[in-house]
Formats: C-alpha cells, sequence, structure tokens
C-alpha cells in the first residue's frame, strides 16, 4: 500500500493483489453505465439466439442460436458465475469426438458465454430408458473414451450424469459436456480438495469429504447407467442427507430387471473404495467380454458378529465410524473401554493394532477422530459430533458463528486432526501446507489462525463490516473513501478487528498489512 493524502482514487490506496480484481467484478454487467439485458434477437458477436432451451440451469440461460443458417447452443452464464478459464483453454485444445467442442465464447454485456454444437436428439436422460444394446456399445465405449481424454488431460469431470450426455445427430455416438464444475488435478497428483459443488446421488462417496479423483468420475458412471437403463432415478424419493447416507454406507440397489451383465458393470464401478473401483482399463475389458474382478474392500464383510450401539445393531466398520462420529461422546467411551478395538479384531489384526495407537493419543479426542477415518478412510469430516460434508461446510459453519470462535472448531485446527485428515485424503500439499501453517500460528494466535481457516475453506470469502459485506479489498476502500471524514475511527476498528486482517491475508496483502497499520496510526 501506499499512502495517498488526497484519496482522489479510492483503489490508489492499494497495491495491485486486491486492486486487479475488483474494477473488473464491478464493470460487469453495465454498458455505459446501463444494464443491457440478453433477450432473443440478441447478435453474440455474429450467433442471433432465437428459441430459449433453458431459463436458468443454475448457472446460466441456454438458448439456440444461429450464424450462417447453421444451429448452436449458445450457454449464457449469469453475472455472477464464469466458467474455469484453465479449463476452458484445455478443452479447446482437446480433438477428443466425445468431448464436447467450444466454439466460440466471450463476455457480452459483462456476462460471460460459450457458443457450444446443437445436438437435434438432445440429452440421454429425455430418451431413458435406453436400449441396452446401444447402452453396451454407445453409451459405455463412448463415455469410457471420453472420461480418458479428459483424465489424460488432468481434468475431472465431477458432474458425469444423464443430461451432461448428448447424441450426436446420427446417434451412433454420445458427447460429454458441461464443464462447469470441472477440477483441474494439480500435476503429478491423483487426488484434490473441492468444493462442495456435485449432484448427490451420482457423487462418489469420497466426494462427500470435499475430495475428488478420476475415480470419482467411474463412479458417476456407474451411477448414470443404472438411471439409463431403468429410465428411473434411483434416488427419487430421498431427502440430500438420505442420499448421502446410502452414498457413504450401502451398496447401490440394482433392480433385478437389469441385465446380469450391466449389473456387473455397474457393481464394478459404484465400489465405494476409490483403490477398488474399476476404471478405464476395467471397462475396457467389460466391453471386450473380458472376465473383470469386482474388488470389495475386508470392512464390507457379512460374517461379523454385530456391534451394538446407540441401541442398535451395526454390522459394518462405514456404518459404525459414522455412529461414532454423530455420538462423539458415547463412542469415545468405546474406544478407550476397549471394546470399539475387541469388536475390531475380526476384521484384522491390522485395523485391530490402529485401534490400539488411537487409544495411546494423549488427545482423547484427536485419537478418537484416527479411529474414524482408520476403520472408514472415505468418512467425510466428523468431529465432536457434527459431520461436514466436505471441509468448505467447515467453512461455512465458522462463518455463521463470526465473530465468536467455536471452541470444536478451534480445537480441530489445534488438535492437529484437521491437517490429519487432509494429508491423509488429499495429496494437495500446497493445503495442507497452509492448515499447517494455520496449525502453529493458533499456538500463538488462536483467533487469528481461525479466522484465516474460515477465509480458507468458506465460500465466499467476504468480510462484514459496518453491517454490509465486501467481496473485495477494492470494494472496501471505496468504502472508507465514503466515510473519509470519519476515517480514524473507522481504521480504529479495522485494526481492532482480526478478521480483518485474516481477510486480507487471504486476499494476498500480507506484505501490506503493516504498513497499513503504520499510516493509520
Amino acid at each position: 500500500m501506499e499512502e495517498t493524502k488526497t484519496m482522489s482514487r479510492p483503489t490508489a490506496t492499494m497495491g495491485a493483489p486486491g486492486s486487479a480484481q475488483a474494477p473488473a467484478t464491478k464493470t460487469m454487467g453495465s454498458t455505459a453505465g446501463t444494464r443491457v439485458h440478453i433477450t432473443l434477437g440478441t447478435d453474440l458477436n455474429g450467433y442471433i439466439l432465437n428459441e430459449v432451451i433453458a431459463e436458468n440451469t443454475g448457472e446460466a440461460q441456454l438458448f439456440i442460436c444461429s450464424k450462417s443458417n447453421d444451429n448452436y447452443v449458445a450457454k449464457v452464464y449469469h453475472r455472477d458465475k464464469k466458467p474455469k478459464q484453465e479449463i476452458l483453454s484445455i478443452i479447446r485444445t482437446m480433438q477428443s469426438p466425445y468431448v464436447i467442442r467450444v466454439i466460440a465464447d466471450g463476455e457480452y454485456a459483462g456476462r460471460y458465454y460459450e457458443i457450444l454444437p446443437y445436438y437435434k436428439h438432445g440429452d440421454l436422460l429425455q430418451a431413458a430408458p435406453l436400449d441396452t444394446d446401444f447402452i453396451s456399445k454407445t453409451v459405455v465405449h463412448g463415455l469410457n473414451e471420453a472420461l480418458n481424454a479428459l483424465h489424460g488431460k488432468d481434468i475431472v469431470h465431477r458432474d458425469i450424469k444423464p443430461n451432461n450426455l448428448f447424441f450426436t445427430d446420427n446417434r451412433q455416438e454420445i458427447v460429454v459436456g458441461d464443464f462447469g464444475i470441472s477440477s483441474v488435478l494439480t500435476a503429478g497428483k491423483s487426488v484434490r480438495m473441492t468444493s462442495g459443488s456435485r449432484t448427490p446421488g451420482y457423487s462418489a462417496p469420497e466426494t462427500l469429504s470435499g475430495f475428488v479423483s478420476r475415480e470419482s468420475d467411474y463412479y458417476s458412471m456407474g451411477i448414470t447407467l443404472l438411471h439409463l437403463t431403468t429410465g428411473l432415478d434411483p434416488f427419487s424419493g430421498m431427502n440430500e442427507a438420505q442420499v448421502n447416507m446410502l452414498t457413504l454406507t450401502k451398496k447401490i440397489d440394482i433392480p433385478a430387471t437389469v441385465p446380469p451383465r450391466i449389473a456387473h458393470l455397474i457393481r464394478g464401478l459404484t465400489v465405494k473404495e476409490p483403490k477398488d473401483r474399476w476404471g478405464y482399463t476395467e471397462v475396457r475389458k467389460w466391453l471386450n467380454h473380458e472376465n473383470v474382478e469386482i474388488r470389495e474392500a475386508v470392512r464390507h464383510r457379512s460374517d461379523v458378529k454385530p456391534y451394538i450401539f446407540d441401541g442398535r445393531e451395526i454390522f459394518t466398520l462405514d456404518d459404525l465410524a459414522l455412529s461414532f462420529a454423530q455420538k462423539w461422546e458415547e463412542g469415545k467411551k468405546h474406544l478407550y473401554r476397549g471394546l470399539a478395538r475387541d469388536h475390531i479384531k475380526q476384521f484384522g489384526q491390522d485395523l485391530a493394532s490402529k485401534a490400539m495407537d488411537c487409544e495411546e493419543e494423549r488427545d482423547q479426542d484427536l485419537g478418537f477422530f484416527k479411529l474414524i477415518y482408520a476403520i472408514y478412510p472415505n468418512a467425510p469430516l466428523g468431529w465432536c459430533g457434527e459431520m461436514f460434508v466436505d471441509p468448505e461446510k467447515l467453512g461455512d459453519a465458522i462463518m455463521k458463528k463470526m465473530p465468536d470462535v467455536v471452541p470444536s472448531y478451534e480445537a480441530l485446527l489445534k488438535s492437529g486432526a484437521l491437517l490429519y485428515f487432509v494429508e491423509n485424503r488429499c495429496e494437495d500439499t500446497v493445503l495442507a501446507g497452509v492448515i499447517r501453517t494455520l496449525q502453529e500460528l493458533a499456538k500463538t494466535d488462536a483467533q487469528s489462525a481461525y479466522y484465516r481457516l474460515r477465509y480458507l475453506l468458506g465460500k465466499p470469502a467476504d468480510f462484514r463490516f459496518d453491517g454490509r459485506t465486501f467481496e473485495y479489498v477494492d470494494d472496501l476502500v471505496e468504502y472508507l473513501y465514503e466515510k473519509r471524514d470519519s476515517i480514524e475511527s473507522y481504521s480504529t476498528k479495522l485494526l481492532e478487528d482480526k478478521s480483518f486482517f485474516a481477510w486480507l491475508s487471504h486476499q494476498g496483502f500480507d506484505q501490506h498489512i503493516e504498513s497499513w497499520k503504520k499510516i493509520t496510526y
């Protein structure tokens, strides 16, 4: 930051890290100060909008548009949405016939748009149930090749489902589209921590903890094939909590009407453990009518004695882990009285040894936490009786209580449990490094570390001050400029607010914080 005496331009008080973002955000949506609406007849650089396909998909409007007598689809994003440029740049370079092409893209009236091919036969959901021969020969082959092409570019689609698959115009192939929530894996890594965006039911168990991998797409492929074969939503009538519990703990119910060969494929694709789940190679073998084994983890055994907990019989370690996580204090008693260890012995000496290690932890909450993930590695983040579908939800929970500090959330960071979770569930060394730094900071300044954790995990990462919400530093600076007659009192309030410095740090202003203090004092 640089000190300015006149403050004729509010953004001059801040350096580049924040001011590069805010102006673009504030000018989007206006043309010469007047908002321009996108309607039928709008010309998007030569593509004329003719017909509405969908008014609101959650992130965009969809139109049929035309250019030179050819039809296309225009995906016009809402003003607060924009596709990931990293994903878009990779998709543009791909030559796979099974991955949708991006023909053109740009901005109009502050809204981002993409021009995509128009497929006259629509998506596969509209035609379900599909002929099983078509599924076996066309859908499975095309989807497997599309995923292989995407994964080869380190893209995880994250939203494979029937309405994101399209018939080609000759109906001889299928094409995968909609990369709105796709993620790029870090070079050389197989797992990435992501936001909680997903389609419940179609998403793999590990995604409920905020982690995705190439294997996650194949789980979604299995659920998609089940839907296309039966023509029925496998999760009809369930709420999201019920769907999530089924995804985590139960085998997918495959009706007897599904042909045995396709049922075998679906079962191989929907194995809970990513490392045991079928992928490209196994699906290729299945297509070649080779025998492919379905690998199930040892935890799913039917010959074990039930464990009595919370008044019911529990047969699987997955179910036991989730039950423990929800009844935290009671579960701890079972661990530290040796009851859990005795039951876990049925599943092998290795797990029993891990249970003993957990009992020896000095911090009993941390030991209990480690037990849960020893017996169910894919469990969502659980701590002191609360379950978070993914770490982002922890950030949201912190935000709801701010400026108050919730002792249990603070302990999750300080105890090392959060770092343990991330290090064992994700190969994102950058994220782990940041959490390790915050854990160390918590030893001397727990409140600052706590607030920084909120901005690391939660979305949106905005700052609340004086009854207002600020997304970017420039937004706050402009507000302070409006209140410049009382700048001293406002600056004092900011300096006393540790969440302010956590927000600045998240925005990339670490090097400016001390300068800010010197200016205001």
